[in-house]
């Protein structure tokens, strides 16, 4: 295969089918899982621990986690000067 050049397979953007029977198929089930009353029996007969667990790996479908941001301050730091000369002038009254 050369190099940036696709030589087989789907046609790009063209969807997998597996992928899409699999995710129909397990949509049906929980579907069917939820319609039937079946997780509200068994969610009450979980031990506190287990539902919580439960709620805490289903949020994450429903709310995002928080993406760490990487930042950096360029510049000087006019604090620092300030601060020095305050010592420095201390140190002079004080006989340092």
């Amino acid at each position: 295969m050369a190099k940036g050049f696709k030589s087989g397979g789907r046609v790009k953007g063209t969807p997998n089918k597996t992928t899409q029977a699999t995710k129909d198929l397990m949509q049906g089930v929980i579907q069917d899982y939820l319609d039937s009353g079946m997780l509200s029996e068994d969610f009450t007969k979980c031990a506190a621990k287990d539902r919580l667990d439960f709620v805490i790996k289903l949020i994450s479908f429903v709310v995002p986690k928080p993406q760490s941001i990487d930042m950096s301050v360029n510049g000087t730091l006019a604090h620092k000067t300030a601060i020095d000369d305050v010592l420095a002038t201390l140190a002079k009254e004080n006989d340092i």
